[in-house]
């Protein structure tokens, strides 16, 4: 009711429907608040993801924006997860130690 009340009186502001609001879309990305905590659903690869974005309404914003940019241009998202095997994982650590880092093997 004072919602109404402050559209009626000519107070009405985007700032009050952001504090009244408990969920944003951004392309194909949902954001919604449960408790204090702001969380993201989208859809990727054919799997639902439901990351948690954190308390903050414009960080949530922000990372809703950059995961859709990411799934618009069909690149794997900022919170996505890829499997691997243990051999890839320590082939992987080698060959950054090798070429990133240049340190080898003591021998």
């Amino acid at each position: 009711m004072a919602f109404l009340w402050q559209f009626v009186a000519g107070e009405f502001s985007e700032d009050v429907v952001a504090k009244i609001c408990s969920s944003f879309r951004i392309g194909k990305v949902r954001g919604y608040l449960r408790g204090q905590v702001w969380y993201l659903c989208y859809h990727e690869s054919g799997k639902r993801r439901r990351p948690r974005a954190g308390e903050d309404l414009k960080a949530a914003r922000q990372l809703a924006a950059q995961i859709n940019a990411q799934l618009e241009s069909d690149h794997a998202t900022l919170l996505s997860f890829e499997p691997i095997s243990i051999p890839q994982l320590r082939d992987r650590w080698v060959e950054h130690h090798e070429h990133v880092l240049r340190s080898s093997w003591p021998s």
